[in-house]
């Protein structure tokens, strides 16, 4: 969501964004049309197009899933940034240092793409987060998290979830952008 808020900034950069899921493609053109995606969303069931060879395989968590994650690439294809999370609710804490990768690139702009429409029709899926439960959902990490912090004894734990407590901040400021948005 963060990305898709900021896609001017990185088109006047040189550069574009897109995400990849484990999910069948149906089930990410219903995510991508639910909640307004602006850039593609490719599905790679198992990783094995994708998500292995760039080591972003995560086999431990439902299954197998991606890590979260943001890449850059060069013109030529060589990684200039890269930032994999720990977990799936670890993400960047700000988008600093991925404007900064890009503005090292000095790309020329890119002309903003049409919206990205996904190719396949979409699939209703019920245990996909609803847009109008995604507030009260970081809401309510972030009030848990922040509460769980005040228990703990360890520095960096305390700090771990203060830095979580951020990232649910970061996301409902992202939502509610995207929400005032046209």
């Amino acid at each position: 969501m963060r990305l898709a808020n900021i896609l001017d900034q990185l088109h006047g950069l040189g550069a574009d964004a897109a995400a990849v899921s484990v999910d069948s493609p149906e089930r990410n053109a219903a995510f991508a049309l639910r909640w307004r995606l602006p850039f593609p969303l490719h599905s790679d069931p198992g990783g094995e197009a994708i998500l292995r060879p760039l080591d972003l395989w995560n086999p431990g968590e439902r299954g197998g899933i991606g890590w979260p994650a943001i890449l850059v690439y060069d013109p030529v294809g060589q990684a200039t940034f890269r930032f994999r999370s720990r977990d799936f609710a670890d993400r960047p804490p700000d988008d600093e240092d991925l404007l900064a990768a890009l503005r090292a690139l000095a790309l020329p702009p890119i002309a903003s793409p049409p919206p990205w429409l996904p190719g396949v029709d979409p699939i209703e899926d019920a245990a996909a987060l609803r847009v109008e439960a995604f507030g009260p959902f970081f809401r309510g990490i972030r009030s848990g998290v922040r509460g769980l912090a005040g228990r703990l004894s360890d520095d960096r734990d305390r700090a771990e979830a203060v830095r979580m407590s951020e990232m649910a901040d970061s996301f409902l400021q992202a939502w509610n952008e995207l929400r005032q948005s046209p």
